[in-house]
């Protein structure tokens, strides 16, 4: 980090022993919320962008619920910042906390149910039964999303948890608060055969790409492709260019599930090693382009990926329409 570029209050903020002996060797929450209490939301936003990049995940936690505790509440930059780091969801939950009876998102966070739920859902591999805990204590917000939002949560539970038990609690989860109650006998049976081509998916890739407990990719017959990912200029951040020799031996084409680990452990021990899954959107000699359903790390372009191939799903975004049973569902 060259601080000399940086405005003058940041680097005291990130190590105040170096500027006061007597000060803790880590900023804790009380000087970081005392240090940007007087500030823009651009230099909270600057501090959580140098925390995000170099991994200072209690500094992070800590200057995103300062952030969401100003008035008025900055809905747009906290939505943002959930979805660059999918885990600040629960200081939101906790700063914002459901109904107990009704088990919905306060009316401050309602129009933003299904966000919250995706990034509940994003965060799953890394926070496992916690989401559980997330989903349930806002139940009553997935009865009420729109039917589309709630294909989507389907669609992004089956392509993105990769522990086989925790995908089928996850989706069991939705399913039952979503099916509570009365309702017609068309409506039923639509949920009853879109949780079945979600069950699909999670079959199809866990035979492609068995993983472990923890989400990992098994060790397989069939190496891995290498390659190196870059952002797609002027594009969103999340679609990213997957550089292939021509002549290596991939099965993934347009529309496959496809799942990249890093190929090397970190230099910094307690960083797990990244893994992504996301889908062809554009497949070309020596070149994909691959949505990705997580955020990337910080060092995503300089890094080497495992490239393996989980699937495919038919159309991209459309979590009913799946190549291998062609069927869609479509009903009010």
């Amino acid at each position: 980090m060259d601080w000399d570029k940086q405005p003058d209050w940041l680097h005291p903020l990130f190590f105040p022993s170096h500027f006061d002996p007597s000060a803790p060797l880590k900023p804790t929450r009380e000087t970081i919320v005392n240090a940007l209490q007087g500030h823009e939301i651009g230099d909270v936003e600057l501090f959580l962008s140098v925390s995000l990049r170099y991994h200072a995940e209690d500094e992070l936690f800590h200057a995103f619920q300062h952030l969401i505790q100003r008035e008025p509440f900055p809905k747009t930059c906290a939505l943002t910042w959930i979805d660059q780091h999918p885990p600040l969801v629960f200081v939101l939950l906790k700063t914002f906390p459901p109904d107990p009876e009704t088990h919905c998102l306060p009316e401050i966070l309602h129009e933003q149910a299904h966000l919250v739920l995706r990034a509940l859902t994003r965060s799953a591999n890394e926070l496992k039964i916690a989401t559980l805990v997330g989903m349930e204590k806002i139940s009553g917000s997935i009865r009420q999303i729109p039917l589309a939002d709630y294909f989507d949560l389907l669609s992004l539970t089956a392509l993105s948890i990769r522990s086989q038990q925790l995908v089928q609690e996850v989706l069991l989860v939705l399913n039952d608060c979503r099916t509570e109650g009365e309702m017609n006998a068309a409506r039923r049976y639509g949920y009853r055969n879109a949780l079945a081509v979600a069950f699909d998916v999670v079959e199809e890739a866990a035979d492609e790409c068995p993983c472990n407990e923890d989400g990992r990719p098994r060790r397989q017959k069939t190496p891995p492709t290498q390659t190196r990912l870059t952002y797609v200029p002027e594009e969103e951040s999340s679609l990213m260019k997957a550089a292939i020799r021509v002549d290596a031996k991939t099965s993934a084409r347009l529309h496959s599930h496809v799942r990249l680990e890093a190929s090397s452990k970190p230099e910094n021990r307690w960083i797990n090693i990244p893994i992504l899954d996301g889908f062809v959107i554009q497949a070309g000699k020596g070149e994909l382009q691959i949505q990705l359903l997580h955020p990337p790390p910080p060092e995503v372009e300089s890094m080497d990926w495992n490239l393996y191939t989980a699937g495919s799903i038919g159309k991209p975004n459309c979590p009913l329409e799946y190549s291998s049973t062609n069927m869609h569902f479509c009903f009010d």
